[in-house]
């Protein structure tokens, strides 16, 4: 449903910092819902240089993120994540965009400190399940890269747990 009312508010605004804003969010959908490619595509049409701060924070963000979901160059995405942060650095989610940067790079350490400290971020916030269960999953991918397959076990069956429906469940 969003999809189709960000598709139509893109039709009457024509102002380029909202219009911007909506494509952005018009991405954020497709990324939602696994579409990788026509996110990706959405993406690359988005000018960065006429958006806001915090929009230009999330295309950074989504497109690392997109990026790392589609098989991209890690070190790209890394890249991108840490310009999200540097706008906007108490945004859990662009957090996690890095930490999956840096599972994909092979640094998993590092990657389970940041999935670790988002926990404290999102306790008690309004979360999503699914960003809890996605968290949970690239834990359980961490843990198991790690040889840690009770760690892993864990928190695939955590994922499970906080949010039963999502792709990240049917992943772990």
């Amino acid at each position: 449903a969003a999809i189709w009312r960000y598709r139509a508010l893109r039709l009457v605004t024509f102002d380029p910092q909202r219009r911007g804003a909506i494509e952005v969010s018009l991405a954020a959908c497709h990324l939602a819902t696994d579409d990788l490619d026509r996110a990706g595509a959405e993406l690359a049409g988005i000018d960065g240089a006429r958006l806001g701060d915090a929009t230009r924070s999330a295309l950074f963000n989504n497109r690392a993120y997109a990026a790392l979901r589609g098989g991209g160059d890690p070190r790209a995405a890394l890249a991108l994540a840490d310009q999200a942060i540097a706008l906007r650095p108490h945004v859990a989610g662009f957090h996690h965009t890095r930490a999956a940067a840096l599972l994909a790079l092979d640094r998993v350490d590092e990657a389970i400190r940041i999935l670790d400290d988002l926990w404290h971020d999102l306790d008690g916030d309004e979360a999503s399940a699914v960003l809890e269960a996605e968290r949970c999953y690239d834990l359980g991918r961490a843990w198991q890269r790690k040889g840690h397959a009770d760690y892993a076990r864990d928190y695939f069956e955590r994922a499970h747990r906080a949010a039963p429906a999502s792709m990240w469940s049917a992943r772990a």
